[in-house]
């Protein structure tokens, strides 16, 4: 059971079964969840409420700095002029600007959620996985690793 820790399957919830209901939940296979984020984007947790705030107040030329900063991932400009300036973590949003639920830095574990039961891709570790998501993975036919397999099937009897 050592070996499950390290590996890490993915799951879709979107339409799908008997009726095309929201809700369903797919397995996807032996995939960390950054094997998902080639269409999203990179900012940082609080990159649009600080632009907002000068923009509001009307400072254009710490708005111009500012987007010098983070073209040049580099803020000691605005660290040395306020104390309390907190950019925070890179994550990930789409296309519309809209924050996903993921951080650039995860451990290959995660929830991209674009439209909750309608659209949410999540990966996780095998010795994570309820008893349902065990069930998908042992009788899809997407395929995974025997080792997968053989550890899915001991996690269900356990």
């Amino acid at each position: 059971m050592e070996n499950s820790k390290k590996i890490i399957v993915s799951f879709h919830i979107g339409r799908g079964g008997r009726f095309y209901n929201s809700g369903h939940v797919t397995f996807l296979g032996e995939e960390n969840i950054n094997h998902y984020t080639d269409d999203l984007f990179v900012r940082y947790d609080n990159q649009q409420i600080i632009r907002n705030t000068l923009k509001n107040r009307n400072l254009s030329n710490l708005l111009e700095k500012f987007d010098d900063c983070i073209e040049s991932d580099n803020f000691n400009f605005f660290i040395q002029k306020f104390s309390d300036f907190e950019i925070g973590e890179q994550i990930y949003i789409d296309l519309n600007g809209n924050e996903i639920g993921l951080s650039v830095d995860n451990d290959g574990t995660g929830i991209i959620n674009r439209d909750n039961n309608y659209d949410t891709t999540y990966a996780k570790y095998l010795e994570d996985c309820n008893e349902d998501e065990l069930y998908l993975i042992v009788n899809s036919n997407t395929y995974c690793s025997d080792e997968t397999l053989e550890l899915a099937k001991q996690l269900i009897c356990a």
